[in-house]
């Protein structure tokens, strides 16, 4: 019987030396970062960058939309042009009135809709030089059917003002084409100015 307790006992303190031993080794692993392949249902940064000089436009290439068939696009815009100023999204440079627009939008008690085709997807829009905009757009991609997407955004905002917000479906009318790129272009000459944040997830169902 003694030996039987000794045995318990013992077993018990190797357990937990080889407990704090896991645990301190787990604690200085620190973050981990998978390489290689990697598919899940849930989205991983694919693109990121924050303007440290004006810029017209930023294009995100070598995109596979039958892969990775669901793409989050967040955006900070930054005005840097002195005046009114607006920026776009395009999906494969495609600058014909190919994009479908259903919005609400709301400036200050003034609710209003409206639905129109256009050549390009808002992400921003500013009235003044450093004027910011937030977006953020859900892109279903993969080819075979209408492209689809859903947006928040509010924009114009100046200090403790935020001059407009909408909420926006979409979509782009190529069923064909697979996404490889996206483009976020301003109207104006250096428009999309220092600081201005744009930020790509995708998404890959597994099979």
């Amino acid at each position: 019987m003694k030996k039987l307790l000794y045995l318990i006992i013992a077993g018990a303190l190797i357990f937990s030396c080889v407990d704090d031993i896991f645990a301190t080794n787990y604690k200085q692993m620190g973050k981990v970062y998978p390489q290689g392949n990697f598919s899940s249902d849930c989205f991983t940064k694919i693109y990121e960058t924050t303007l440290l000089a004006n810029a017209t436009s930023v294009t995100i290439s070598n995109l596979a939309g039958n892969t990775t068939v669901e793409y989050r696009l967040n955006t900070k815009v930054v005005n840097g042009y002195d005046g009114s100023c607006y920026a776009g999204l395009t999906i494969n440079n495609d600058t014909g009135a190919n994009y479908g627009i259903q919005h609400l939008r709301a400036i200050n008690t003034t609710v209003t809709a409206s639905r129109y085709a256009d050549a390009f997807l808002y992400v921003g829009a500013a009235s003044a030089l450093g004027s910011t905009s937030l977006s953020e757009t859900l892109i279903h991609a993969k080819s075979g059917y209408v492209r689809t997407g859903i947006q928040g955004r509010i924009s114009h905002i100046v200090t403790t003002t935020v001059g407009q917000l909408y909420l926006v479906g979409q979509s782009w009318n190529n069923t064909t084409d697979e996404v490889t790129s996206l483009v976020i272009s301003a109207d104006q000459a250096s428009g999309l100015g220092i600081g201005t944040y744009i930020c790509l997830w995708g998404k890959e169902y597994k099979q």
